[in-house]
């Protein structure tokens, strides 16, 4: 949220976000599309998988964000249309504290297919849950040109 802000309010030249809509005033160009991936010990049931479905999650204790963000809406929304019941072990803000949560056992989690894992952690792909695509954003208008140094030096 604060990077679209600063961008309508002229404190940023460019920024990158999730976003499912862009502003008018904005423009946009993808950066970046991840697959969600479920991050789970070596040592787990899940962790020899290709990849993993939502009815994988049946009974699972899950360490997810926190209410009202993106991928929480997500994880709640498709896993309650499949039927399939998780129970929240801890929520966390932010990949590595996801992440860091999962090394220590408390459950399992998902988080973007891009996210370095910390040893013992294994990745495995949920196709099901949608890609996340971050946007690299830069208002429009006659200053626009001004900035194309830094909007073509920003990219993967």
């Amino acid at each position: 949220e604060g990077t679209v802000e600063a961008l309508l309010r002229g404190q940023a030249h460019v920024g990158v976000a999730v976003l499912d809509r862009v502003p008018d005033e904005l423009e946009s160009e993808l950066l970046l599309a991840t697959p969600q991936v479920l991050v789970v010990p070596r040592a787990h049931r899940l962790a020899r998988r290709r990849r993993c479905r939502l009815a994988d999650l049946q009974g699972e204790r899950l360490v997810v964000p926190p209410a009202g963000r993106p991928l929480r809406a997500a994880v709640d929304l498709l896993t309650r249309a499949a039927g399939v019941e998780w129970t929240g072990a801890v929520e966390a803000s932010g990949w590595p504290l996801q992440l860091h949560f999962a090394r220590l056992g408390v459950g399992l989690t998902v988080v973007n297919g891009c996210c370095k894992l910390p040893p013992g952690l294994i990745a495995v792909p949920l196709p099901e849950l949608p890609a996340t695509r971050y946007l690299k954003l830069r208002r429009r208008g006659p200053r626009a040109q001004e900035r194309q140094r830094l909007w073509e030096a920003l990219r993967l």
